[in-house]
């Protein structure tokens, strides 16, 4: 084989080579964020879910403005093919992909792995206000309740709060932002007893600006069924003139079929 020969067959390699990548989907592209709502929208990537349920280590950071405004990050920032947890939402917290509807089908995903043929995410929200109230304003990646009144079930009766035994007190509920939610309580003989088997999800249509009540759903499930066992509430109050969103108190209540109706205060103590 001649040198001319040699380089043709070279360059026909190298051009085949490159057509395949392209085929592929290895070629260069844009990955865009679009904000279709009227919120500035701040984007947080994380590169495993441990760090997006702990916000810790984001890989990525941007802002797509409002009404229109776009975040693009150009393919080579990304691993190939590695799967990626984002993490977006408004200032105040009320436009955010922190919700997780209660229709069985609706289930909450937050990972998403970047490709050349699905390069455009748009950021679409309704309004809620249960991620400033379940992860302690937003930021949080938990909030701790300790009920403080109620009435429970034992043997089967309504019973009030003042004539509890000491034990049908004692409830603790943990909600986390990978939307878990664990009860803690007491056995017979007053030992602790964690259930965590729980998860909770939000309002479909989310929360309208203007009521006077928010609530999230508290479910048991597994890869069947969607069993709704009881609904935490909480109280919305007057807009708050500095903040321009409404007030929350620190008070929720939790009614549960198995359990009771409890009222319940945020608890900022370190341990359950």
């Amino acid at each position: 084989m001649n040198v001319t020969k040699l380089l043709l067959t070279v360059a026909g390699v190298s051009i085949l080579a490159t057509s395949c990548q392209q085929d592929q989907g290895v070629k260069q592209y844009d990955y865009t964020y679009t904000n279709k709502t009227g919120k500035d929208i701040l984007i947080d990537i994380y590169p495993t879910l441990q760090d997006y349920n702990n916000n810790t280590n984001p890989y990525l950071k941007g802002v797509a403005v409002a009404n229109g405004g776009t975040y693009v990050i150009p393919s080579s920032d990304f691993v190939p093919e590695q799967k990626y947890y984002v993490d977006w939402y408004s200032s105040d917290y009320t436009y955010t992909n922190w919700q997780n509807r209660q229709g069985f089908y609706d289930e909450f995903v937050t990972a998403f792995v970047p490709t050349f043929q699905s390069n455009w995410n748009k950021l679409e929200s309704v309004n809620d206000y249960a991620r400033l109230v379940f992860l302690n304003g937003g930021a949080a990646t938990e909030s701790k309740w300790v009920a403080v009144d109620g009435v429970a079930y034992p043997g089967g009766n309504y019973t009030e709060w003042a004539d509890l035994p000491a034990r049908y007190k004692y409830r603790k509920m943990t909600f986390r932002k990978d939307f878990s939610c664990a009860l803690y309580y007491q056995s017979d003989s007053s030992d602790i007893i964690l259930n965590d088997k729980r998860t909770f999800r939000t309002p479909y249509l989310g929360t309208p600006q203007g009521m006077n009540q928010g609530m999230v759903y508290i479910n048991l499930e597994d890869e069947h069924n969607v069993a709704i066992t009881g609904i935490a509430t909480y109280s919305i109050g007057p807009i708050n003139e500095a903040t321009g969103l409404p007030t929350f108190g620190d008070t929720i209540v939790i009614d549960m079929d198995d359990n009771g109706r409890y009222k319940m205060v945020r608890d900022t103590t370190s341990a359950n």
